[in-house]
């Protein structure tokens, strides 16, 4: 299952990137790794995936996988709860 999600990832299947993301993030089924976290929730967050969105912006609060960013958290989180 895990090897076909990644391929559906990396073929821009914008909700295998997300629960790649989120198996990353939280270690499930994969062993936790903020960094691949933050690339595969930023490709679906990108697309416009909403729950992709807001956890990117969670990441950015926090400094999971990136640089901790106030203004990039603020940017995603209004963007998944429709604040343009």
């Amino acid at each position: 299952m895990t090897e076909e999600l990644k391929e559906r990832a990396i073929e821009g299947d914008v909700e295998a990137q997300y629960e790649l993301g989120m198996r990353y993030l939280l270690g499930r089924g994969e062993e936790e790794d903020y960094k691949k976290a933050a690339k595969w929730i930023t490709k679906a967050a990108e697309q416009g995936h909403t729950h992709a969105e807001f956890n990117l912006g969670w990441m950015y609060y926090e400094g999971l996988g990136v640089t901790q960013n106030y203004d990039a958290a603020d940017k995603w989180t209004k963007k998944a709860v429709g604040v343009r």
